[in-house]
Parts: structure tokens; sequence; C-alpha cells
């Protein structure tokens, strides 16, 4: 479900605004905190952390939406757009858009 936050996030913020400065946000009901740029390519990079529990994590958007990055286990993950697959290959869960 986090991973679900992430993406929604991110792709909210891909949307709203032009490359450049980077932007930062705080979620105060999680305590989660982002940084979020995007690059004169047109990709998102957001950097996530919550300072309370010591965790930390990354994501890349690309144009097209498709995204991957690491989760706050420090496990690699993908989500592929197109087919809507989002695959974490340190836990081994594969979800399906549906």
């Amino acid at each position: 479900m986090k991973y679900l936050y992430l993406i929604l996030f991110t792709l909210v913020s891909f949307n709203s605004f032009a490359a450049g400065p980077s932007q930062y946000s705080y979620d105060y009901q999680t305590g989660n905190s982002y940084q979020t740029h995007k690059q004169s390519n047109g990709e998102v990079n957001v950097q996530g952390n919550n300072y309370s529990n010591g965790t930390n994590w990354n994501t890349e958007i690309h144009q097209n939406g498709d995204q991957h990055g690491t989760d706050s286990s420090g496990n690699q993950w993908n989500y592929n757009k197109g087919s809507g697959i989002y695959q974490n290959y340190g836990t081994g869960e594969t979800r399906y858009n549906q």
C-alpha cells in the first residue's frame, strides 16, 4: 500500500511543476517528507524519508509513466505503466493493475 501512495503522490507532483528547483512537502499524518525534482529531460526524482522511524526511499518517474526505485526496506522495485505491473525484486511481490 505504501508504494501506491508514493505512486499517486509522484504522479500528482509530476504534473504540478516545470523543470527546475526541488520542491519539499511533508505529510503530517504519516510523518513522511518528500523532496521532488523535475529534471530538464522531463523525468521526476522523488526522495522520501521518515525521520521518526529512520526509513528512506526513492522513485524515478519517466515521461511515459514508468517508475522504478527503492522502497523503505532497501528493495528495488519497478512499475510499468503500460502493463500495470508492479514488481518488488526484494520481496518477490508482483501486483497487476486491474
